[in-house]
């Protein structure tokens, strides 16, 4: 498809013929025998995919993107390759403009690019152009984010994205090389910002909470490891199945990745009351769980006076840790692969930005006694134990319920599977209402 030809002063050009049928020719002056046949080679295969109208092979693209700005030209003229954006219009503005756009994330990764695309911007300047970074430069600024005091986790959170921006750079032909390919982003994990929220704290905040829907709220987070609010806003009751102890929740940010758009969380004990209450304020004609969450909402504000109000002081992220304590109780008691289920992410995220030691665990393990034992066991035999010393019956709960007890009167029992994410046996107000 494509040769090599030999002049005989040495300067070897490179042949083929077009869609067109036109014999094309590209000089390239002396080359030994092994350069020439490489560029021969990928530009077979970019030849190849251009007239089968599809994308050129992994290799061969980036083979093209790190071409020198002559032989990548001369390629150009012939249409082997698209012609490079001019250098002088190259802004670092344009770049990350050019970058965000291209995405398809959630909109809170969507922000933290923004958080370091300002951060290049206030350090480089709107108008610096990305071919003149070099590797140094990339040292400096990082070197510039540490004196500024920011946190490793967020250093580390911020070379990756430039990295991710930059790579995107090379791949569309606007810079010669990654100038912050060598940076070590480090771990985006921040110790001294983890928190354990024990259920003991959570018991007295959900005390504290005013309404039904803030106790659900505290609820989701802490017993069901659910994002807030991205997870809460799209809940419904269609959702909700509390006979087979089920959640289905959609996640928006993992939307964009393969079979990790919809995931099932179990509902724990004391998950379940909490939902039962907010249930029986639900208007008939509102499938939405959290219908004001759709607004503007200022969670976090409403949290701080509920954690003060039940007597405690608030720690840092106050929802990611309660998420995280989840993820560790989890982790503690069941397989790693099914508690990465559950939460909407694989065992090496969790391990990374989620798990936490626990000192019962380490007592335990040293011999100290202590316990692994959950919180719930200890809570239900708590339970138990004051109902048989005052012989009166414990409150029923969804755990001691039978499926009589969430259907309607005049409903048949239903003998059947659920194999599906979304069961016909949803709490949809009209369907229990009675």
């Amino acid at each position: 498809m494509a040769s090599i030809t030999t002049d005989k002063r040495g300067n070897r050009r490179l042949q083929f013929v077009d869609g067109n049928g036109i014999r094309q020719t590209v000089r390239l002056g002396k080359l030994d025998a092994k350069a020439a046949q490489t560029i021969r080679t990928h530009a077979e295969a970019l030849l190849s995919a251009k007239l089968s109208g599809s994308s050129p092979a992994r290799a061969s693209a980036l083979w093209a993107s790190e071409l020198g700005e002559k032989l990548h030209d001369r390629l150009a003229r012939v249409g082997l390759v698209e012609p490079r954006t001019p250098p002088e219009s190259n802004t670092l503005h344009e770049l990350v403009e050019r970058f965000i756009d291209s995405t398809t994330v959630a909109p809170t990764t969507t922000m933290a690019y923004r958080q370091t695309a300002n951060s290049l911007i206030e350090y480089f300047g709107d108008d610096h152009g990305v071919r003149t970074i070099t590797a140094e430069d990339a040292s400096l600024w990082r070197r510039a984010l540490a004196e500024a005091g920011y946190a490793k986790a967020t250093q580390a959170k911020r070379v990756y994205v430039a990295k991710l921006i930059f790579k995107r750079a090379l791949s569309w032909g606007l810079v010669d090389a990654n100038p912050f390919a060598d940076l070590k982003p480090g771990s985006q994990s921040n110790p001294d910002r983890t928190y354990y929220v024990t259920v003991e704290d959570v018991d007295k905040i959900i005390d504290a909470c005013p309404d039904a829907r803030w106790r659900a709220i505290v609820g989701l987070c802490r017993f069901a490891g659910l994002r807030c609010p991205s997870e809460l806003v799209g809940l419904t009751w269609a959702d909700v199945d509390l006979v087979e102890r089920r959640l289905v929740v959609r996640s928006p940010k993992t939307a964009h990745h393969e079979g990790h758009a919809v995931r099932l969380v179990p509902i724990a004990p004391r998950l379940a009351p909490l939902l039962e209450d907010l249930y029986e304020l639900a208007h008939a004609d509102e499938p939405q769980l959290f219908p004001t969450l759709r607004g503007p909402s200022n969670l976090r504000t409403t949290m701080h006076k509920i954690i003060a109000r039940a007597g405690l002081t608030p720690w840092p992220r106050l929802f990611q840790n309660m998420r995280a304590s989840c993820a560790t109780d989890w982790a503690s008691e069941f397989p790693n692969h099914d508690a990465a289920s559950w939460l909407g992410h694989s065992p090496m995220i969790a391990a990374q930005h989620y798990l936490k030691p626990r000192d019962e665990h380490f007592r335990k393990a040293a011999g100290l006694g202590g316990g692994a034992q959950s919180d719930a066991r200890v809570a239900q035999k708590a339970t138990q134990s004051i109902a048989a010393d005052s012989g009166t019956e414990p409150k029923r709960t969804p755990q001691t319920l039978g499926v009589a007890d969430f259907l309607p009167q005049d409903a048949e029992g239903c003998n059947g599977s659920h194999s599906g994410l979304v069961g016909g046996r949803g709490l949809e107000p009209r369907t229990l209402r009675v």
